[in-house]
């Protein structure tokens, strides 16, 4: 039971990353570059995944501590995507654009001049 749970926790987990993946990449979701990114980075994913049940089962682990090992990995490899997707979004054009110091007007252009530059009462 333990083995199946943490197979499939780790399937989802590997969709997860592979999304990841491709939003990260910065082009539509259904484009031929972003669909070939996709099946690339599955079967990287799926291949350390499996190197890393592989050492497990090598080394004398059983079939449970081989599936929770490939979980964590899992989960480890969706961790990294998101850090990667987080640091791509930060050096973009709209976190650029966001970093820009602006005016008043610029980010309250619904507060008249006048009362931007009365006194305060």
């Amino acid at each position: 039971m333990r083995v199946c749970r943490a197979r499939e926790e780790a399937e989802v987990l590997l969709r997860q990353a592979v999304a990841a993946v491709v939003a990260d990449c910065g082009r539509p979701v259904l484009s031929g570059a972003a669909v070939a990114l996709a099946v690339d980075a599955e079967a990287a994913i799926r291949a350390r995944i499996r190197h890393v049940c592989d050492q497990i089962r090598q080394d004398g682990g059983n079939e449970v501590s081989a599936a929770v090992a490939g979980r964590l990995t899992a989960e480890s490899l969706l961790h990294e995507r998101h850090r990667s997707a987080l640091r791509a979004l930060g050096r973009g054009p709209a976190a650029k654009a966001e970093a820009k110091p602006r005016t008043l007007s610029q980010s309250a252009p619904g507060i008249s001049r006048r009362a931007r530059t009365s006194p305060r009462r």
